[in-house]
């Protein structure tokens, strides 16, 4: 007997699971949320060119052209920067991680009400509304 097929359909047996006809990575609505709500405070943290330029910062430090102390010592002051202006916003973000089920509180309401639609209200699958994550 050859390697037949079950009731659903699926080929039975030792590694049998179907195949996904492509690789591409699916974000979830929570992962949406996280990338339009960094994208809210401080857009440069999600985008390609920072992690570009710190990479092109390395190269110039093994080619003797800049001193690896200043380097690091620059850029972890623009992070630690970057950290405290996040973090004295994050309440910007309640919108992109409550869910319309979840009823405002009192700090919340004193803000206008931010929140009410799923995910943020900002439309889309994860409140994300047209920002990007690369």
């Amino acid at each position: 007997k050859g390697k037949g097929k079950g009731k659903g359909g699926a080929a039975e047996g030792k590694g049998s699971q179907e195949r996904v006809a492509s690789r591409h990575m699916v974000p979830t609505p929570l992962g949406l949320s996280f990338c339009a709500a960094f994208e809210e405070l401080d857009p440069e943290l999600s985008r390609p060119p920072i992690r570009a330029f710190m990479e092109q910062q390395v190269q110039q430090i093994a080619d003797g052209l800049l001193d690896k102390d200043e380097v690091v010592g620059q850029n972890l002051e623009r992070f630690h920067g970057k950290f405290h202006a996040f973090r004295d916003q994050l309440w910007r973000l309640e919108r992109f991680f409550t869910g319309r089920d979840q009823q405002l509180g009192p700090a919340d309401s004193a803000r206008g009400g931010r929140g009410g639609g799923r995910r943020g209200g900002r439309g889309g699958a994860g409140g994300g509304g047209g920002g990007r994550c690369a």
